[in-house]
């Protein structure tokens, strides 16, 4: 990620404490810092209409939302999180779940590690 909105710089210094941790760290360009926009909204029953696939997202970050609902809701909001996003673009979330077309039903994953005792996994979904 972040190589095509700007540049890799060097990351700050980890405290030495801390061992085996690889950091990265990228410099946006600041026309992209500027077109960026948040949206508020309850992901299982309202999704934003964007009908022209030029205008939807290419990444959508729904992490601690999943864990909160379960299953049909979960499938509910893949399904609305998949309406906004254009083909190609990705959905994380920090939450397994099931995913209905058109998301890919093979997911992607990668364990993370916040210390010794504190870990989950970040998964992700791509729209078709």
């Amino acid at each position: 990620f972040g190589d095509r909105v700007g540049e890799e710089v060097e990351a700050l210094p980890v405290p030495d404490t801390v061992a085996g941790v690889a950091t990265r760290a990228v410099r946006i360009r600041p026309e992209i810092v500027r077109s960026i926009q948040s949206r508020d909204l309850n992901i299982v029953l309202e999704r934003i209409d964007l009908p022209d696939p030029d205008e939807r997202f290419d990444l959508i970050v729904g992490t601690n939302i999943l864990v909160y609902y379960g299953p049909f809701e979960q499938s509910l909001a893949l399904a609305n999180a998949a309406s906004m996003l254009r083909p190609g673009g990705v959905i994380l979330v920090n939450s397994g779940a099931v995913p209905a077309a058109p998301l890919d039903p093979a997911v992607g994953y990668v364990p993370l590690a916040y210390s010794d005792r504190q870990q989950e996994h970040m998964f992700w979904y791509r729209r078709r």
